[in-house]
């Protein structure tokens, strides 16, 4: 599987663009997570107006029930992450989904379950703006799984880098040429603010292979007004204007609640505390200050008694 690298000032959640030539191969098994009942979406895929070049691809449709209850553990999770290589969800119980797989399926980016609307082709409630329907018709929920499998998908955090697969090894040059140049316009037009002037670099990388630059950006900056010194920016009430206020503002009111003895008592020690030195003063002082060691007092002596005259030093 090839990566595109994207290095960019902004990024966005995960999206999902379609590209000319599908990642995955033809050979692939599918499992799709449903809501219950499960037999309903069992009987969708086997109609007879299922796409049968779809149906082919689905090795198991598993219902949230028999998911909580059959995959408990841990290694059961693992069984079935192996058993199948693209996974699908409905896009109504994908927290759900999450919640339970938990790191086993989306601890990397690579296996997580790609979301689907399995309600897609039901009639829509004008009112509600949902599907009136939970299923779907068998012809558009296959036509769901085919963009799906014709789609990349970027899982984009907050971070200036992200990873987009964009082909297989298998794939052409020509092949990978068109995926790459559909997934950066589409990703920079739609998702980057500024768009290609807040791109620094592009990048491609194999499996096993270093990240290989295809584009970088020459020049940061357009014009020297985005360069220019700006004044020290203080986070909000951390001003030394407004320090000084609330100090104020805290001794008019110890003064309101205080005796005025114990508040003459209280200024006097806040005083104090103020115009003492600080601990790395005090700290520096006191080592100054402290008893000097025995190899440097022996230096000492030995120094003044070379320098008295041998007449003098008692024999």
């Amino acid at each position: 599987m090839l990566l595109f690298l994207l290095a960019c000032m902004q990024i966005a959640n995960l999206v999902s663009r379609k590209i000319p030539h599908t990642i995955f191969n033809d050979t692939i098994r599918i499992c799709i997570f449903c809501k219950d009942p499960q037999r309903a979406y069992k009987d969708l895929v086997a109609h007879h107006r299922f796409p049968e070049d779809i149906r082919s691809k689905i090795g198991r449709v598993i219902g949230l029930d028999k998911l909580k209850k059959k995959y408990k553990s841990y290694e059961s999770k693992r069984q079935l992450l192996a058993e199948y290589d693209v996974f699908m969800v409905d896009k109504r119980i994908i927290k759900i989904v999450a919640d339970f797989l938990g790191k086993t399926f989306y601890g990397t980016k690579s296996r997580r379950p790609l979301p689907i609307d399995l309600t897609c082709g039901s009639k829509i409630d004008p009112k509600t703006n949902t599907a009136i329907s939970p299923i779907g018709t068998s012809e558009m929920v296959g036509y769901e799984i085919r963009m799906a499998l014709n789609s990349t998908y970027l899982s984009m955090s907050a971070s200036t880098n992200t990873s987009i697969k964009v082909g297989r090894l298998s794939m052409t040059p020509q092949q990978l040429k068109e995926n790459i140049e559909s997934v950066t316009k589409s990703v920079i037009t739609r998702f980057v603010a500024r768009q290609w002037r807040n791109i620094r670099r592009l990048e491609i990388k194999g499996p096993t292979t270093k990240a290989l630059p295809i584009w970088v950006f020459d020049e940061m900056w357009m014009d020297e007004a985005q360069v220019l010194e700006e004044e020290p920016k203080f986070a909000i009430g951390h001003t030394p204007e407004e320090k000084a206020y609330r100090k104020r503002r805290w001794d008019e009111w110890a003064k309101e609640i205080m005796e005025e003895e114990e508040f003459d008592n209280y200024m006097n020690n806040l005083m104090k505390r103020r115009n003492a030195p600080s601990k790395k003063r005090r700290s520096k002082a006191s080592k100054e200050a402290g008893s000097i060691s025995r190899e440097k007092r022996r230096k000492l002596k030995q120094d003044a008694l070379e320098d008295v005259p041998k007449s003098v030093v008692p024999q």
